[in-house]
């Protein structure tokens, strides 16, 4: 009866350490994505001002919406420990249709100058 108390002590007093490491990452993880949507902000704001270009701009935009992506998939959605198949399972198919997503607008840009100049 003893040695039941004393594992189920160890289990409370393991399982209240792990919380708290778990709510410490992802208050982190939280800051993390604030700051990153904070920069966002502020570059969608003042990129005139700062005479920023453009492309940049959107180059920064693209880049920064990966890391969000990235951190809430793996650590809001608890996928960063999974299994690399389930992980695959995921992420291919959206990798495959931005694919698809890029190379019809990389197209239908191409005919959209290719129709301005035959028209004009």
């Amino acid at each position: 009866m003893e040695h039941q108390d004393e594992a189920l002590r160890y289990y409370h007093q393991k399982t209240a350490e792990e919380g708290k490491q778990t709510r410490k990452l992802i208050w982190r993880i939280f800051w993390i994505l604030l700051g990153v949507t904070s920069v966002e902000i502020i570059l969608g704001l003042f990129y005139k001002e700062w005479e920023l270009s453009w492309s940049f701009v959107k180059t920064t935009f693209l880049l920064l919406t990966i890391v969000k992506a990235y951190l809430i998939v793996a650590y809001y959605m608890h996928l960063k420990h999974e299994k690399s198949f389930l992980i695959k399972i995921i992420i291919i198919p959206f990798v495959i249709i931005g694919g698809y997503l890029i190379a019809l607008i990389l197209n239908e840009g191409n005919y959209s100058v290719i129709m301005d100049q035959w028209l004009w």
